[in-house]
Order: C-alpha cells, then structure tokens, then sequence
C-alpha cells in the first residue's frame, strides 16, 4: 500500500482501524497487560483451573495486530508469568509447574508461528491485489477505489484534490534503444522518486505503459507544485546514476470542487499532461478548476472557471 504500499502501509491493511493509530510498540504493551490480567487470575484460581485459552487468545491477539515477533515475545512474558504464579500460589516452584510452563511455552510458540504465517499470507496476497508488481506504485483498480474515497471527501469537506498526470520523455526510444530490462528499470527509478518526495497521504498509481497519476488530497495548485517540483529534483539525482537523461511532462488538474466521477478528475490531468507534452517535453502544465459546476458537471475546461499556468 505509500507498501505504495510500505511494510507500514501493509501491516495497516490487517489491523483494526482503532490499533492503526497506536504506536508499533502498542501490540506488545497491550499484550503484557492482558497478559498480566490473566497471570493475576491464574494465581487466584490456582491450578484447580486452566486459563491456558485465555493465554493463547493473548498472544493470538498481539502476533495479529504487531507480528511474529511481537508474539513471540509475549509468549515468553506468558511462560514466565504463568511460572510465577503457579509458584506463588503451590508456595514453591515444582517440577511439575516447570515442566507445564516449558510446555505452555512451546504451544505459545507454535500459535505465534501459525498466527504469524496466516498474518504474512493476507497482507502478501492484499500487497499484490493492490500494488503494481514492477514499481511497487498502487495499481489502476486500487486506485480508482481510494479516489473515489477522496473525491466524495473533498466534495463532501469542500476542500481541494489536486491529481497530478505523468508520462515519462521518449520512454519509448529508450526502451527500444536500451532494451525492456533497462526500461522497466527506469520505471522503477521513477516510482522510487516520486515515492521519496510525497507524503503518506498521498497515492501514486501506474495507470499503464511510462503513465502514472498522482493524488494529492487536500492539496491547491502551489503545494502540489511544491511537491511536483521536489520529485523531478529526485528523478534528476536519480537519474544521474542510471546514466540515462529520464524526465517527465506533467499536468496538474486542481479541483477546488471534484467533479462527479474519477474518470473526471484523471481526464482533466491527462489533458494538461498532453499539452506539456506539445511544449517539448519535461515541463509542467496546471490548472485550478474553480467550479462549482451545475450539478457537478464533468467539464474541465471551461475557461471562465479554470486558471492556466505553466
């Protein structure tokens, strides 16, 4: 998911909305805690009752939310905090509450790495229903998703989405000069760049071929071009290692109000992108689209209603 799916961005995708906001350390605090609660009531109860379930909900919970290792680690607070209770309460430590610690340890273990394996296997298979596979960008179908997310927000909030249309220079001499290898290499020093100079709101997605789009959400036309202006400074260090002159034609569609679908919003970027490409290339054409339309119109090129720059 930047996974743009980061290992964050991924692990987000598996958590409780509520736990996202919550530190990486969280799961294991939560988890001591819980932990805790249950060693208290394993002291009180004694051995005449089992609480070895409510052990394994516990680490079954904190290896979900924080990971394999995050279990594990609880899994030995668990063993040791069970230890001491069954000493506590039999007024010594037996061989007996030793063995069944040891044991209680290993079954731990055991649901840790089973929790674990099926917890890497959801955000592995979400990962690759989500992002393109060659430059780790989000994918066309994912994307349409979360714009459409975006795009009733804005309208809703009455704030501005900026989407940003990019098509890489003589992609194509490149790729038929150079080789396909070369050329998906470049597409990925491309993607890493832009990755580098956004923020984590923000959505890239290869759309198709050397087209990617960019969503800015509450963003107006000069941070987007803050933003659009640090990314070709980062492809043009990038690039410089890679041997090979790669730049971008860009347009830049503000809305000031959405219109009514996503194709709208990406038809008016791709619009600007085409007439940055007829300036010769590695320039940057925007708009903002002021609107309100009547009754959302989808027009993006009312001239009364949009303000041009280069």
């Amino acid at each position: 998911m930047d996974e743009q799916t980061t290992p964050t961005a991924a692990a987000d995708l598996v958590r409780f909305p509520l736990i996202r906001r919550f530190p990486q350390g969280a799961p294991i605090v939560i988890g001591a805690l819980f932990v805790s609660a249950i060693a208290a009531l394993d002291w009180i109860t004694g051995s005449e009752v089992s609480v070895s379930l409510l052990y394994a909900i516990a680490v079954s919970g904190v290896t979900w939310l924080g990971g394999r290792r995050h279990g594990m680690l609880v899994s030995l607070l668990a063993a040791a905090q069970s230890l001491g209770a069954h000493a506590l309460a039999d007024g010594g430590l037996a061989v007996t509450a030793a063995w069944n610690a040891a044991a209680r340890l290993g079954l731990l273990f055991v649901i840790a790495s089973l929790v674990g394996a099926l917890r890497d296997s959801l955000i592995e298979q979400r990962d690759r229903a989500t992002v393109d596979s060659l430059t780790g960008a989000m994918n066309r179908r994912a994307f349409y998703l979360v714009a459409e997310r975006e795009r009733l927000r804005a309208g809703r909030m009455g704030s501005a989405v900026t989407l940003t249309y990019f098509d890489l220079d003589g992609f194509k001499d490149i790729n038929d000069r150079l080789g396909h290898e070369a050329g998906d290499r470049l597409l990925r020093v491309f993607s890493a760049a832009v990755r580098a100079g956004i923020r984590g709101s923000d959505i890239l997605c290869r759309m198709g071929g050397d087209e990617f789009v960019l969503l800015l959400p509450d963003t107006d036309a000069r941070e987007a071009v803050v933003v659009v202006d640090r990314v070709r400074r980062i492809l043009a260090d990038c690039c410089r290692s890679e041997a090979v002159p790669l730049t971008a034609s860009a347009g830049i569609a503000t809305y000031r109000f959405p219109p009514s679908t996503v194709d709208a919003m990406i038809a008016g970027a791709d619009e600007l992108m085409y007439r940055a490409k007829d300036r010769g290339g590695d320039t940057v054409v925007g708009t903002v689209i002021i609107g309100p339309w009547t009754r959302w119109s989808d027009q993006v090129a009312d001239t009364e209603q949009a303000l041009e720059w280069v």
